[in-house]
């Protein structure tokens, strides 16, 4: 209301020399209420990205762990393969997010538990080799989530079409690929291709000590939804992710170095937009072939 009385009618009430940014950290709805949402705290920032923000390196490895090393060094090279369309996180609310994906239809990567909170402030981007052993398209959607010692969080998620993967170098920068979607380029059986992506919309999460990310690869939901959902491209196949020296599949974190939580752990069943279950197995996932 303040942004709309300085720029609407006109009132001068200071807004304009307020910081542009403002960011609302773990917002929950009590009772499942929007109206009565809260935040856990709030942030200002004069510049985006906040040039407090280191973008950190992890590598996707053969083991399903996202690590700081990089495939190549020890027993951590290969590649993993997954079955193509059978697997996808239904994430609209809490009751689908219950759901597990079909595990060899999906590929599961998790960090090590985190020894002190890692602040994330950004959109992540995730590189990926990809093959696909049939067709001539595919459709990746990721998810990534937080795993707390006794359940999962829902944190973001991204979609590419990978004959869509040309970059538009002009929009592009350092903490969102936008592709140019003009021209398909369709894939070829057996070719590696590299696929550069964000997630849907930049993130303000704490990944508490304890706690870990896991980012799982599938296919996308072909269920009806009111802001996504489409009948996955291409055809049945297996697909492959790599991770060696030459094919490094990685993620790269937007970290606030020595940043901590401004307020207690919330009820992750009552955040915002962030569907929660009770569950912190590990399942790999993926094809139990080479």
């Amino acid at each position: 209301m303040k942004f709309l009385d300085r720029w609407v009618k006109g009132v001068k009430n200071g807004i304009d020399s307020e910081p542009p940014i403002t960011v609302y950290w773990e917002v929950q709805q009590p009772e499942g209420d929007p109206k009565k949402s809260v935040e856990g705290w709030v942030t200002h920032h004069n510049t985006w990205p906040d040039p407090k923000v280191e973008r950190r390196t992890f590598y996707l490895t053969a083991d399903a762990q996202i690590s700081p090393e990089k495939p190549g060094a020890n027993s951590n090279e290969g590649s993993r393969a997954y079955l193509y369309p059978t697997g996808t996180e239904l994430y609209g609310d809490n009751q689908q997010f219950q759901v597990r994906p079909y595990s060899r239809g999906v590929l599961n990567y998790r960090t090590a538990p985190v020894t002190s909170d890692m602040v994330l402030l950004g959109n992540p981007e995730v590189v990926l080799y990809l093959s696909i052993d049939n067709g001539d398209d595919a459709d990746v959607e990721l998810t990534l989530k937080d795993v707390a010692p006794d359940g999962v969080l829902f944190v973001q998620s991204g979609l590419l079409r990978a004959s869509l993967r040309a970059i538009d170098n002009e929009r592009t920068y350092v903490d969102e690929v936008v592709h140019s979607f003009r021209k398909p380029e369709k894939l070829v059986p057996g070719e590696i291709y590299e696929l550069r992506m964000s997630f849907i919309s930049p993130i303000a999460h704490v990944v508490r000590q304890g706690h870990s990310l896991e980012l799982t690869i599938g296919a996308t939901n072909p269920i009806p939804h009111s802001v996504l959902g489409t009948i996955p491209a291409g055809a049945a196949s297996i697909n492959r992710v790599y991770h060696s020296a030459q094919y490094s599949s990685r993620i790269l974190l937007p970290v606030i170095p020595g940043a901590v939580a401004q307020a207690p752990a919330p009820a992750y069943d009552a955040l915002r937009g962030q569907p929660y279950r009770k569950d912190d197995e590990f399942v790999p996932g993926g094809l139990p072939i080479q």
